[in-house]
């Protein structure tokens, strides 16, 4: 699941982020099946990033980023959260 959240975040920053979102999605599914919740919360968080920066879909992207901001706050990744708010 690492890998593939890897891969995701390399192709968001060279800019494409169709091949991005690819990888972020087998990431989570993977992170899903794995229950963890902090994982879980930091691929929707990326999808969010793309989906603002890339898509400039600011209503997905809310989406994205509020069920990261909730599964963040209920796995106690408090380290992480600071990060959700800017």
């Amino acid at each position: 699941a690492q890998a593939y959240h890897l891969l995701g975040a390399a192709y968001r920053g060279e800019g494409n982020f169709p091949v991005a979102t690819q990888w972020i999605l087998r990431s989570l599914r993977l992170r899903e099946k794995m229950g963890d919740a902090a994982l879980v919360a930091r691929s929707y968080a990326v999808l969010g990033h793309i989906a603002w920066d890339g898509e400039n879909d600011n209503s997905k992207a809310l989406r994205y980023f509020e069920k990261a901001l909730v599964l963040t706050r209920a796995s106690g990744d408090s380290a992480y959260l600071p990060g959700l708010y800017n």
